[in-house]
């Protein structure tokens, strides 16, 4: 159709090319809108049918064989879409336009509409508007370029039809008035009868006719009216016994009217009208929300017993501290991962939609296993139409998703049964915890105790309380020295800081780690416990000491001296202590700079006290050589205990150095010394004893003179 369209349209083009048609030409559009069924009735719901034809027409326009395939395109309605508008009485129900789709001239198209008149609407025409939308075709020439334009335009076309509402001469409307009955008890219906009909109606009687669950009562199913007026009202009632099987839905009710006319001929008609029942032990599941977290997964490091969360039956070990608020209970042992469950809450709203109930108790379960609800809690006595907030605590031991849980109410019916509702499903997801990990500042090294800032965050509307943190590791090399930082109360949005000192073995190796923080906190009372994994880095030591030069005199079977220069690349140091470990033959002798602090001598430990960044400290020590020992280098320790800025101590790993033994000389310096005290004396001792001679000399010559 569509090539055919396009076909149409190029021979319209050629045909304008040879007439040289200057103006726009398009045809005149007019439609008719007629109804099937012009009478309805007060009350009635019925479709409305209308019948559509398009008669539109074009003039000054050559009909021949050139031409003659063009006018089905210039008249006819394209997309023809159609809307139905009335006021009241007559309500349209059907709401969204009708499509009718192409229409060519001189055909017609069905549209129907869902319409209902007002139960008291006046015998009267009523006039609804007809609103018609559709695309047409367009053309013109350019009589100097001789081009044709063929273009699709949108126009509406409005059109009202009338429709008449009148009554029967015998009808009858039916209303119910109390439209709820119980599952399993019987009561009264009560119904509001109304004469629709022209004429009235004489010796009626109504009789109600149901099918299972719905069962008249024999005693109660005829109701007799008498003469009803038209448009006259009357109420009756009727006995209906519902069965205990009944769903929560409406169930029909046929109600037969038998009257005689005005002549006293007997007449029968008959109305059906939706009559609802409620389950006796029936609930409603207003609202439901939770804060379910995922359970803590660990690797298993080595094997210590760790307590279990208060009223979870286990847990499984964990290297770690035991936080304060876990208390003793078994161990699991795992495969290579322990995990410790969650601890979340569920809150419910449920409605008693059915019968009063007494000693309700709320129970809630969920399909799979690793979710386990901790109570069930007392409701106590709920009236009919009673709404109760209730509060189950979970143990979970799922990972992150939504999971299926179903809650209903044990309860004593006032006839003394126990009953157990149905069973209202609802889905429960397991996310992320409220206390949200915002930071985390950790400087560890490796052999050093260091310090670790965690950053929470309240990431709900409610109000934490009591908020609670303990750091567990799984890691043999990295210790935990203070397990369990309090926060205490914190608002919506609000951060609180917690601090965790934490030990790093000296073997520990460099890189990246995972940490564990379990985190207890209470919402409006329930209790909650939750876990998130802190990831932290072992860098190497925090204090850079450097061994700038190593010097020491040392000989066999002698006492020497070392003196060592170490320099800080690091943070200052205070208190800093530097102690010498040396092994046989050498040993370290006499006392050093520490001894005068403590009132006694302490070999290998030299006091240095503060030290800057980038200073250098000279440590001295008296080394004795045994005498057995031979030339050559033997190792040597340094270690250095200090405290931080903020007073805690700290003590480094050991730094390798060595300390060089030497052959002991021929001619020490003390026999060389001896050796040059007596020369110096021979000489002296020469000296006089020539002097001496000179004057022995000298008394001689005198003499002989």
């Amino acid at each position: 159709m569509r090539r055919c369209s396009i076909f149409s349209v190029l021979i319209l083009a050629a045909f304008l090319l040879a007439m040289g048609v200057a103006s726009a030409e398009s045809a005149d559009f007019r439609f008719h809108v007629s109804p099937v069924r012009d009478t309805f009735y007060p009350g009635e719901e019925a479709v409305l049918t209308l019948l559509i034809e398009n008669d539109a027409k074009v003039s000054s326009f050559i009909i021949n064989e050139n031409t003659s395939n063009l006018l089905p395109l210039i008249t006819t309605a394209k997309n023809l879409r159609v809307e139905l508008s009335g006021n009241p009485p007559v309500e349209v129900k059907t709401i969204n336009p009708q499509l009718a789709g192409d229409l060519p001239s001189g055909m017609v198209s069905k549209v129907s509409f869902r319409i209902k008149i007002d139960p008291d609407a006046r015998e009267k025409e009523y006039t609804l508007t007809v609103k018609i939308h559709f695309t047409y075709v367009t053309y013109s020439i350019d009589p100097l370029t001789k081009t044709a334009y063929i273009t699709y335009d949108h126009d509406v076309y409005l059109k009202n039809v009338n429709i008449r509402v009148s009554k029967k001469d015998y009808d009858f409307n039916v209303r119910i008035l109390n439209s709820t009955l119980l599952a399993g008890k019987k009561d009264v219906v009560s119904v509001e009868v109304i004469n629709t009909g022209k004429n009235p109606v004489h010796n009626t009687s109504v009789i109600l006719n149901a099918t299972p669950p719905l069962m008249p009562d024999p005693t109660g199913m005829i109701a007799y009216i008498g003469d009803l007026a038209s448009r006259e009202k009357r109420t009756v009632s009727f006995k209906v016994y519902v069965s205990e099987n009944a769903l929560n839905q409406s169930y029909p009710a046929r109600f037969v009217f038998q009257f005689s006319d005005a002549a006293g001929f007997p007449k029968t008609a008959v109305k059906t009208a939706p009559i609802w029942v409620e389950g006796s032990n029936s609930i409603e599941v207003e609202n439901w929300q939770s804060i379910l977290t995922p359970p803590l997964n660990a690797p298993v490091r080595q094997k210590i017993s760790v307590p279990s969360l208060p009223s979870i039956p286990y847990i499984p070990s964990l290297p770690s501290s035991s936080p304060s608020f876990l208390s003793g209970k078994k161990v699991q042992p795992a495969s290579g991962v322990v995990t410790i469950p969650s601890r979340g809450i569920v809150e419910v709203t449920l409605k008693n939609t059915g019968e009063e109930m007494r000693d309700a108790v709320a129970i809630l379960s969920f399909d799979t296993p690793l979710i386990r609800v901790e109570n069930s809690p007392y409701i106590g006595h709920l009236g009919r139409n009673e709404s109760v907030r209730v509060l189950f605590n979970v143990e979970n031991l799922a990972q992150e998703g939504k999971y299926r849980g179903w809650v209903a109410i044990s309860y004593t019916n006032p006839r003394g049964d126990e009953v157990l509702t149905e069973k209202h499903y609802i889905a429960v997801e397991i996310g992320e915890s409220p206390l949200q990990i915002r930071d985390v500042k950790a400087l560890l090294s490796a052999g050093q105790k260091g310090e670790m800032v965690v950053e929470v965050e309240n990431g709900i509307k409610e109000r934490l309380e009591d908020v609670e943190l303990s750091l567990l590791s799984s890691e043999l090399t990295i210790t935990p020295l203070t397990t369990t930082a309090f926060i205490g109360s914190l608002e919506s949005g609000k951060v609180g800081n917690a601090r965790f000192r934490i030990d790093v073995d000296d073997d520990a190796v460099l890189g990246n780690y995972t940490l564990y923080l379990l985190e207890r906190f209470e919402i409006n009372g329930a209790e909650i416990v939750s876990s998130a994994r802190i990831p932290v880095s072992v860098e190497s030591r925090g204090v850079k000491i450097e061994i700038t030069s190593v010097e020491a005199t040392l000989y066999p079977d002698s006492t020497g001296e070392v003196v060592i220069k170490l320099k800080n690349s690091g943070s200052t140091l205070y208190n800093t202590i530097v102690m010498l470990e040396v092994s046989a033959p050498l040993s370290v002798a006499g006392g050093s700079s520490l001894g005068s602090l403590v009132g006694q001598s302490q070999p290998g430990m030299y006091f240095v006290g503060t030290l800057e960044p980038g200073s250098t400290a000279v440590v001295k020590y008296r080394v004795k050589v045994d005498k057995d020992a031979g030339a050559g280098s033997y190792p040597a320790n340094l270690r250095l205990s200090y405290y931080d800025a903020e007073g805690y101590k700290h003590e480094t790993g050991s730094f390798p150095i060595a300390l060089e033994v030497e052959e002991k000389p021929l001619i020490t310096p003390v026999l060389f010394a001896a050796a040059a005290l007596g020369l110096i004396a021979l000489l002296i001792a020469a000296v006089i004893a020539r002097r001496s001679r000179r004057k022995r000399k000298s008394e001689t010559n005198e003499r002989e003179k």
